[in-house]
């Protein structure tokens, strides 16, 4: 699912894309502020990431921008990987349990100097218990620098335009929200996934948003789960992932259709308003065609005479 949006707040350098790609350089310099100046030499480091960790860095940050920030090597989790025990290694990964295996093996066979664990949702007690205990087991506790819970589920494929985790498209999807045997559960997965993803988008922003959406359909129920979750983050002020700039009295929840003085914001679902035809148009291609990070298949219809298979465009 696609969406697009004009946050007046934000200037030209402020746009989503540009926070995120800022967000990303900063995880791959070790959480640490960025250089000012590039004559420095970059520390040199290894990242490894799983298929949407990807898919989040390959629209901002090209091979070459990787390798100024000291990559020299960007690897598949679940690949076969070398050792390489004097480099340092920056992860970025879902916290799912197969991934979380993954890196307990990593660190069980010493397979890098240090690590720097960077979880794209927030990772959950138990995985965190079961990385603890790998790096007990084998002596590893030292190596573990960082684990840094980065809220970056959502890919920004131009500077205003995101979109939300493309695994599994069709629950996502108008057709997979509105089909008629859809069960509560799949309607909950959906609703999680999509709430997760603006979560992280604000927390990215910087900005707490006004919501506006209709009563009585999955915009409403996306709106309530999103509402919850910003409240249950502002209220704890010590570990509040905004800053003292968007203070809570900025926030608003409005079912109903009047509302006044919403900042540019959130369109939920098939709902969202789009001011503009290319707006519509982008978010039209996400649900009618196998769109993934601006390309998209294409079966030849010309025959043998101007080749054969798929094209990609």
């Amino acid at each position: 699912m696609a969406s697009n949006s004009s946050f007046s707040d934000l200037n030209e350098r402020s746009d989503l894309r540009s926070r995120q790609t800022e967000a990303i350089k900063r995880m791959i310099n070790f959480n640490s502020p960025l250089r000012s100046s590039t004559a420095e030499e970059p520390a040199w480091k290894v990242l490894v990431y799983d298929k949407y960790g990807q898919d989040i860095i390959s629209p901002v940050m090209s091979v070459p921008e990787l390798r100024e920030r000291g990559v020299t090597l960007h690897l598949q989790l679940h690949s076969n990987r070398d050792q390489v025990a004097d480099v340092p290694a920056v992860y970025f990964v879902l916290p799912t349990a197969e991934n979380i295996a993954r890196i307990c093996q990593d660190i069980r066979s010493q397979m890098y100097e240090s690590y720097y664990f960077n979880f794209i949702t927030a990772v959950p007690r138990q995985r965190l218990e079961e990385l603890a205990t790998a790096s007990i087991e084998s002596d590893s506790v030292t190596s573990i620098n960082k684990i840094v819970d980065q809220y970056q589920s959502f890919l920004s494929l131009e500077d205003n335009m995101f979109v939300v985790r493309q695994h599994d498209l069709e629950p996502l999807s108008y057709y997979g929200i509105n089909r008629p045997d859809s069960r509560d559960t799949d309607m909950d997965v959906m609703r999680d996934a999509i709430v997760e993803s603006l979560f992280a988008l604000f927390v990215t922003l910087g900005t707490v948003p006004v919501i506006r959406c209709p009563r009585g359909n999955a915009a409403e129920m996306i709106a309530e789960a999103l509402d919850k979750k910003l409240r249950e983050n502002l209220r704890d002020t010590r570990n509040s992932l905004f800053n003292g700039d968007t203070a809570a009295g900025q926030f608003r929840y409005a079912s109903g259709r009047r509302t006044s003085h919403y900042c540019s914001l959130l369109a939920c679902l098939a709902h969202l308003f789009m001011s503009d035809y290319v707006a519509k148009t982008s978010r039209l291609l996400h649900e009618c065609i196998a769109v993934h990070l601006l390309s998209t298949p294409i079966a030849n219809p010309l025959g043998p005479y101007f080749g054969s298979g798929n094209t990609t465009a």
